[in-house]
């Protein structure tokens, strides 16, 4: 797993994961702010769930640039706008 190659994380919370925080936190209005807090958390690349998935968080440009350049676009699918999933 990630985890067990030292990539950072939630817990993990069975069958919810961090929706219920992600809910919470976009009625405040502060979802970004959630994620500035897991990055000051965890690092620049770091995990957390959407429910029973887990959705790996890269933000380093250099390692950002090393996955995309090695792969194609057409392999990744573009994520579910998160406003839709948490209404």
């Amino acid at each position: 797993t990630l985890q067990s190659q030292g990539i950072p994380s939630e817990p993990f919370v069975p069958i919810v994961g961090q929706l219920s925080e992600l809910r919470r936190r976009r009625e405040q209005g502060q979802l970004l702010e959630y994620h500035q807090e897991l990055t000051k958390k965890h690092g620049l690349i770091y995990l957390f769930w959407l429910g029973p998935y887990s959705r790996l968080v890269i933000q380093e440009p250099d390692l950002i640039a090393d996955v995309v350049g090695r792969t194609s676009a057409q392999n990744y699918m573009k994520p579910v706008d998160l406003g839709l999933r948490l209404k």
